[in-house]
């Protein structure tokens, strides 16, 4: 979500099996994942799979520096507890 709380589409590149959330849900990603793929790991490990978001840069969505935005799924879970504290 950007400054608005609009929703958007972050584009990555794929570095995981097709379904890797399937049987787990929104879980993040752990050292040896064996969701990823090999070509996953490889672009991983050069960051390629985040050039795409330039798009988002571009479109405004994003900035280069700053927090990245948050799935709504792992919002939800961060903001739960805060918000039934208050």
């Amino acid at each position: 979500m950007n400054g608005a709380k609009a929703l958007f589409t972050v584009y990555k590149f794929r570095s995981m099996r097709a379904n890797a959330e399937t049987a787990t849900g929104a879980v993040w990603a752990a050292k040896d994942d064996p969701r990823v793929t090999r070509v996953g790991r490889f672009i991983r490990s050069v960051r390629f799979d985040e050039l795409p978001q330039l798009y988002n840069v571009l479109k405004g969505e994003m900035s280069i520096v700053g927090p990245r935005p948050e799935r709504p799924e792992w919002r939800n879970r961060i903001l739960s507890p805060i918000t039934t504290k208050l």
